[in-house]
């Protein structure tokens, strides 16, 4: 899990929400937010997965969408 900040958290948040509105699902959305926002540039997948508190299929299926 890596640490974010409270702005980061908001961020991911209205990102996220603007994301599912425009039609994208709801994982990708936070998946490619937290992405955006990470002070890292590469995240493992159980980081991704423990940060966003997701199951693995579900991080599994939407990282596959998004590298289409």
């Amino acid at each position: 899990m890596i640490e974010l900040r409270p702005k980061q958290l908001e961020i991911i948040q209205k990102m996220s929400v603007f994301q599912v509105r425009a039609g994208m699902p709801p994982t990708e959305a936070r998946i490619l937010a937290l992405l955006l926002v990470s002070d890292r540039t590469e995240l493992t997948f159980d980081e991704i997965r423990e940060t966003l508190n997701t199951s693995k299929s579900a991080v599994s299926t939407a990282l596959n969408t998004l590298v289409l």
